[in-house]
């Protein structure tokens, strides 16, 4: 059985000939391409060599039918989106023909296209909302949410339980380790786990992480001014910030300003190997959007024994258990973080205790469980039986 997916993911192929994709990409498509036979992804392809962040997939049945990569916010770039979606209804038409089923991620502009077409076929079909279910977004957003609510002939996965929502849409999340990373931790977080319990307070300077792409949605501003009111208060702390993007020379310019300089380190797009570095370092992951789909981060930092501090927006108080494994702050409420953060760092044993609570909730949270998570929900909706799970590549 192939399937096809429609994606607004970047491709390349690396200097090897190898297919590459964001390294978080590479392992999803794979739990899918463990499904079934052959997997055909309809995505942009890229020019030039990928970067560390982008790994080559694992398994040697996806393929891609490249379109070409459009978007933005300039009225060229609108115009240059307009030419090119004619070559990606055509794309995504010829994908339709070559499948026998189809897993479409929203939302994006690819996947306007994609849902247009999926209207003149009968294949079996599953989507994936990737922002967030409830929350504001741009009105092309909106629209590709309502429709997939109302209209999707298919289970829809969305992150996080909602009330009030059709049988068709799915609670479901996106993972970003297997299983055997889980269990690779183990030992450091055990050795973490000890020395909490047998502390009256942290290490200073006190570490924190955040991870994610630099705009103004992620809100790194917030966490910088975190920074100046623990220093101001003689808190002793660093933080690391970790990707880059739009905001990038905003935010070095106000760390710069705020005499923040050997407090606050930018380390840039890192692969996600040396994330997991800074993971093993941190003493708490601090991420303070305004709006977020499904926070890998606070996941990723339960995998490795780190305390996230979230703002309460979406689905963080659902990931951290109400308190249960981590804290949430009122939105840009600077005291809020600086508060938790002081006090944590004089209570290492109820550190301890979210870190295990945490650990045990990552646990289900593996690509393996998520494989048989899709597994469990094509099943129930398509009604077809697509076999053993084969999960050793």
């Amino acid at each position: 059985m192939k399937l096809g997916i429609i994606s607004d993911a970047h491709h390349y192929y690396n200097e090897k000939g190898q297919l590459c994709a964001l390294d978080i990409l590479t392992r999803q498509f794979e739990q899918w391409a463990g499904l079934f036979e052959q997997v055909i992804i309809c995505a942009p392809l890229l020019s030039g060599m990928p970067t560390d962040r982008h790994k080559p997939y694992p398994v040697d049945n996806i393929h891609l039918l490249p379109i070409k990569n459009a978007g933005g916010n300039t009225i060229l770039a609108k115009f240059d989106l307009i030419y090119k979606s004619f070559g990606w209804w055509k794309a995504i038409r010829k994908l339709l023909n070559q499948v026998d089923a189809v897993h479409i991620r929203c939302p994006n502009n690819v996947s306007i296209l994609g849902l247009i077409a999926l209207q003149f076929t009968n294949l079996p079909r599953q989507a994936v909302y990737t922002g967030s279910w409830l929350g504001g977004a741009p009105v092309s957003y909106r629209l590709q949410r309502a429709f997939l609510k109302r209209h999707f002939n298919g289970p829809v996965a969305v992150y996080g339980e909602w009330p009030d929502q059709p049988d068709h849409i799915i609670p479901s999340f996106s993972p970003s380790y297997y299983q055997k990373d889980w269990d690779m931790e183990s030992q450091q977080v055990a050795a973490r786990i000890k020395w909490l319990e047998n502390s009256e307070h942290l290490a200073k300077p006190v570490q924190l992480v955040t991870v994610g792409s630099l705009n103004k949605n992620k809100n790194q501003s917030l966490i910088i001014d975190t920074i100046k009111y623990l220093r101001d208060s003689g808190f002793d702390c660093h933080l690391h910030i970790l990707g880059g993007g739009s905001e990038q020379e905003a935010l070095e310019q106000k760390v710069e300003a705020s005499g923040l300089g050997g407090h606050i380190s930018f380390h840039g797009y890192v692969s996600h190997d040396i994330v997991r570095q800074y993971y093993r370092q941190a003493d708490f992951v601090v991420q303070a959007p305004y709006s977020e789909g499904f926070g890998k981060v606070p996941i990723e930092a339960f995998f490795h024994g780190v305390v996230p501090i979230l703002s309460d927006v979406d689905m963080s108080s659902q990931i951290v258990g109400n308190g249960l494994r981590g804290r949430c702050f009122p939105q840009n409420d600077v005291e809020s973080i600086a508060a938790q953060i002081m006090a944590l760092s004089n209570q290492p044993g109820e550190m301890a205790f979210m870190i295990k609570a945490g650990r045990i909730f990552a646990k289900d949270f593996a690509l393996e469980a998520w494989q048989q998570h899709i597994q469990d929900m094509l099943t129930a909706s398509w009604k077809i039986d697509l076999g053993h799970i084969d999960t050793e590549f």
